[in-house]
């Protein structure tokens, strides 16, 4: 490149986007430069991974609670956290950024959460997607009624697929009844698994050596089906 000027076609998947330049000569390379972050596109793109720790991003996620009693979920640097109302058990929806799913593609789902009551006090909530992030557009139970112990760090998974393409949001509920223990989420990711439309494995896999052991036949029955049956 030796304009100083550069247009770039960004992707549509929602990201941080920055740039770096670095001058070079015939001499070597001089010192780079890398531009602020362009905050950009719609729907995350599976690898999604959410720390908590960049705050221009929790305006991105939604929370609904259904008590109306002005506690909840909220986010903070590292973690998304409840405040309860003692008195009445916990109906607290949190909503991820809309996420684009394909139906051809397993996901692995993964999160680290605690309780963050005092003793051995317990909190319970569900996890799963939802076609907008609303309770009312919940649709498919990932993980269901997680009871956490106080402060004790606990990392949990889900594997699932989706019947059709589309945006989605993972949705955490906070269901601890009354007189439990709020609850910390923390550490999140969803990365594509596998395609499901692929091939499955191949069959009859055998390997023969060859005399003097200088290599070896190998042979298999090709697969009829795919990935996911």
């Amino acid at each position: 490149l030796t304009a100083c000027t550069f247009t770039d076609q960004l992707p549509d998947a929602f990201a941080h986007y920055s740039y770096t330049v670095t001058p070079c000569s015939p001499s070597g390379e001089g010192v780079s430069t890398t531009t602020a972050e362009i905050v950009w596109g719609g729907a995350n793109v599976p690898p999604f991974t959410e720390d908590f720790e960049n705050y221009d991003d929790y305006d991105r996620w939604t929370t609904q609670n259904l008590l109306e009693d002005d506690l909840g979920w909220y986010l903070m640097m590292g973690t998304a956290y409840t405040l309860h109302n003692e008195a009445a058990d916990a109906d607290y929806y949190l909503f991820s950024p809309a996420i684009s799913l394909s139906a051809d593609q397993t996901y692995s789902l993964a999160f680290t959460a605690h309780a963050n009551g005092w003793g051995d006090l317990l909190a319970r909530m569900r996890v799963g997607l939802a076609t907008s992030p609303t309770a009312d557009a919940c649709c498919t139970l990932l993980v269901d009624t997680l009871s956490m112990r106080s402060y004790t760090d606990a990392e949990y998974f889900a594997d699932f697929k989706v019947d059709q393409p589309g945006t989605y949001y993972l949705y955490f509920h906070d269901v601890t009844p009354a007189s439990g223990s709020q609850l910390t989420i923390e550490k999140l990711s969803l990365t594509v698994n596998s395609a499901t439309s692929a091939p499955d494995a191949v069959g009859q896999l055998e390997a023969t050596f060859m005399a003097g052991g200088k290599g070896a036949s190998i042979s298999f029955t090709a697969p009829v089906t795919t990935a996911d049956g």
